[in-house]
């Protein structure tokens, strides 16, 4: 199941309800950002659902607040000030050759999968 939202706390929330009403056997949970893996874990917690023995959760982005929260958040972690940094140059060189855009490019960039406790089953 795929739920749209805006990756805010709580949209994160809804999201998570929205998925356990509909369905009783999730095992586990990817969120587009930590912020929603963390209300995510938050609101779980509050209905009596322990991550990770009853929900695994995991996270996209490796905010600080995801390895110091209990369980720690396991992650994908994105190159984000690599993106940054190339998005500018895109944007730099096209300025500077006054260029008109000629469509999109796909750019890879390194992730690293971090594990932590609440993708753990102990």
């Amino acid at each position: 199941m795929i739920i749209n939202n805006h990756r805010r706390s709580e949209e994160g929330t809804v999201a998570i309800q929205t998925l356990l009403k509909d369905n009783n056997t999730i095992g586990a949970i990817f969120c587009a950002n930590d912020t929603t893996a963390l209300s995510s874990i938050i609101y779980l917690k509050s209905i009596g659902i322990r991550i990770p023995e009853d929900i695994l959760v995991m996270g996209f982005s490796n905010e600080p607040f995801s390895e110091v929260v209990t369980p720690s958040i396991s992650i994908v972690q994105q190159p984000g000030f690599f993106m940054g940094k190339k998005a500018a140059w895109l944007l730099i060189e096209q300025i500077a050759n006054k260029s008109q855009h000629t469509g999109f490019q796909t750019i890879e960039m390194p992730t690293d999968l971090i594990i932590r406790d609440s993708s753990v089953r102990k």
